[in-house]
């Protein structure tokens, strides 16, 4: 299921973020050097962007996706994780969470999405 960043999911979300990018890619990235994931709320909704979050049957969060608004007209995609085991056509989770991603560019009138990623990654 798909749905809407929430506070009481916070720290689901950085373990999820964190373990994707130094667990599963050895990226090596701190969450000091991710600031805007300590404040999710801040950095993506209330700028006018959003961030969603796919949780399991047991209401756990396994994805998340998030998009700043750096201009009235281009968004910044952010943060677009899925744990390993939630990956593949048989769950969709990737494929929805970009689909949420586009129908709110879509709504609010975005005409590019650039996507963010650290220059550590390959």
């Amino acid at each position: 299921m798909i749905v809407l960043y929430e506070d009481k999911y916070k720290e689901a979300v950085i373990q999820l973020i964190l373990h994707v990018q130094n667990v599963e890619a050895g990226v090596g990235i701190s969450v000091e050097e991710q600031p805007d994931i300590l404040d999710i709320k801040s950095n993506y909704p209330h700028t006018g962007g959003n961030f969603w979050i796919a949780l399991n049957d047991k209401q756990e969060v396994v994805g998340c996706i998030g998009l700043q608004k750096k201009t009235s007209e281009i968004g910044i995609l952010k943060k677009f994780f899925v744990y390993k085991h939630y990956r593949g056509k048989e769950f969709g989770i990737g494929k929805n969470l970009y689909a949420s991603l586009l129908l709110f560019v879509q709504k609010h009138g975005f005409s590019k999405i650039i996507l963010d990623t650290p220059s550590q990654a390959t």
